[in-house]
């Protein structure tokens, strides 16, 4: 019996290629597609002058829009944002809060981009307030 090393064996392009493709569709990989039909919900937190003890539960899916508003005392807020797929176990969010728009006029309007790892609550406030603090935490629990 002839044996050769493994290093001079010499292998066909073709059977290269016909081994990726087979082993490409075998194996389960994660799309996008898996990634978008991911549920999640987002816990946001607001603790402010405006709304001193809000608190609100929103399902949210990977690259979804969302959007919540309510009306307090004659006053318009929303929050509203988009759940991009996670990177290295973080979830980038890009978060839009608007509080106390009255005729037209908004009281207080932040954008935020945090990284969010699961049941992790992230905060921040707004020129480093603690009178004005926003948190929030992503579960992949449902809103209760």
């Amino acid at each position: 019996m002839n044996i050769k090393p493994l290093t001079s064996v010499v292998l066909n392009p073709a059977i290269c290629v016909t081994l990726a493709v087979v082993l490409c569709t075998a194996l389960p990989c994660p799309s996008s597609a898996d990634q978008k039909d991911k549920s999640f919900s987002l816990t946001v937190e607001l603790r402010d002058i405006i709304n001193p003890d809000f608190q609100t539960c929103i399902p949210v899916r990977v690259n979804e829009p969302f959007r919540v508003a309510w009306t307090d005392r004659k006053m318009k807020n929303s929050i509203s944002g988009v759940l991009r797929p996670a990177v290295g176990g973080e979830y980038p969010l890009e978060v839009t809060i608007t509080e106390g728009e009255y005729e037209g006029k908004v009281g207080l309007k932040g954008t935020a981009q945090p990284k969010l790892k699961i049941e992790e609550p992230f905060g921040w406030g707004v020129v480093f307030s603690i009178a004005y603090m926003r948190y929030v935490t992503l579960s992949k629990e449902g809103c209760k």
